[in-house]
């Protein structure tokens, strides 16, 4: 199975381009277990519900758990499913006084009942 193992190089002319690298692999998504390159997938318009989206975390589900304010200044939490293209609102309520000023940084795992735990700091609080 062929693997791709080379760079991307676009600081040069076509002609200078190094053998060991690829030029227009702009998104580019490698897999190395299936030794293909593809494009990333485009960007779709799901859902107006929320105004400043302030942190986010894609999920091994194919989803994504979005932090944001709404046009009230109201935090949520909603989750947006990639496949089907929806958005449900997890959590909603002005105590998270979320803040474009803080983004917010999150991480996932997924305990043994198999259930995906976030866990997210908007560092605004010591």
């Amino acid at each position: 199975m062929k693997k791709f193992l080379k760079g991307i190089n676009k600081d040069v002319e076509k002609v200078d381009q190094l053998p060991a690298t690829y030029r227009d692999a702009l998104n580019a998504n490698v897999n190395f277990i299936k030794g293909a390159i593809s494009n990333e997938n485009g960007n779709v318009r799901i859902g107006d519900n929320f105004g400043d989206v302030v942190g986010q975390i894609n999920l091994s589900d194919d989803s994504i758990l979005v932090f944001a304010i709404d046009q009230n200044n109201i935090s949520g939490i909603l989750l947006v499913n990639t496949i089907a293209k929806t958005i449900a609102i997890l959590y909603i309520d002005e105590a998270l006084d979320f803040n474009v000023k803080n983004p917010i940084e999150a991480t996932s795992k997924i305990n043994a009942n198999g259930e995906i735990l976030v866990y997210f700091t908007d560092n605004a609080y010591e």
